[in-house]
């Protein structure tokens, strides 16, 4: 159960798992420092979110790049650069669901068919 780029608690009472593709207006609403849940996302994104948004540094749970990283038993993720801004990041959740890439805002550049050329996403 994951939301990304949602920060809307109260109607997503079931999400356990945070994730957050890049610091803009557009992707925060509903972001305060009174966030109290960890949130998955890339290193710049990370600070920029205890900068601006006053979130813990302790709530930050910063993921590398090309890097799989094992969140659970049934859940494994992987950064990708969007190209869209300062520390943005395109998510590829893998799992017993399958391969899903979360895009967000992504500018096209052609180190993204190298970077997931050996993926089958679903």
């Amino acid at each position: 159960k994951i939301a990304v780029d949602w920060w809307e608690t109260d109607s997503t009472p079931l999400v356990d798992t945070y994730f957050c593709t890049h610091v803009t207006s557009e992707t925060m609403p509903g972001l305060t420092k009174k966030w109290s849940k960890p949130i998955h996302c890339s290193e710049v994104t990370g600070n920029l979110l205890k900068l601006k948004y006053k979130i813990s540094p302790n709530l930050i749970m910063p993921l590398p790049f090309k890097t799989v990283t094992r969140l659970s038993d049934t859940l494994y993720v992987t950064l990708h650069d969007s190209n869209h801004c300062v520390g943005s990041a395109m998510f590829l959740f893998e799992g017993t669901f399958g391969k899903i890439l979360f895009t967000g805002n992504f500018r096209w550049y052609p180190d993204i068919c190298r970077n997931l050329a050996n993926q089958e996403i679903d």
